[in-house]
C-alpha cells in the first residue's frame, strides 16, 4: 500500500479574506524522538490527485526533536483526557502560503 501523510484542506469563509499560514505544529506521541518532516500544499483541493507529486509544491522539510509529552487534564471534555504539547517546526523552514478569502482552499 502507498501511504501519501497526512492530507487535509484548509478553507476559507465564503465571507471571509484571505488568510496566511506562517508556520505549523505536529504532535507525535514519542518525546525526544527526531522527526523528519515534509510539508506539501497545493491550490484547491488534493482529492485525486494522490501520488501525483508534480501537482504539489514543496513549502517545508527538515528534522525536529518531538515534545511529545501527555498530562493528565482533569479539565478536558469529551472522549480524551489528556493535554498534548505540540512540536512547532522552525518557522524559518517554513514557506508561508496564502488561502484566498471568498472560500478558497488549499
Amino acid at each position: 500500500s502507498r501511504s501519501y501523510g497526512i492530507l487535509f484542506r484548509v478553507r476559507t469563509a465564503s465571507r471571509a479574506a484571505a488568510v496566511r499560514i506562517l508556520g505549523m505544529d505536529i504532535y507525535a506521541s514519542s518525546p525526544n524522538e527526531e522527526l523528519q518532516y515534509e510539508i506539501w500544499t497545493k491550490e484547491g483541493s488534493w482529492r485525486g490527485y494522490e501520488g501525483n507529486i508534480t501537482a504539489f509544491e514543496k513549502i517545508a522539510e527538515g528534522i525536529v526533536v518531538s515534545k511529545g509529552e501527555c498530562v493528565s487534564n482533569e479539565a478536558a471534555k469529551g472522549p480524551t483526557k489528556m493535554r498534548c504539547e505540540l512540536t512547532s517546526l522552525p518557522w524559518e523552514e517554513f514557506e508561508a502560503v496564502s488561502v484566498s478569502g471568498g472560500g478558497g482552499s488549499r
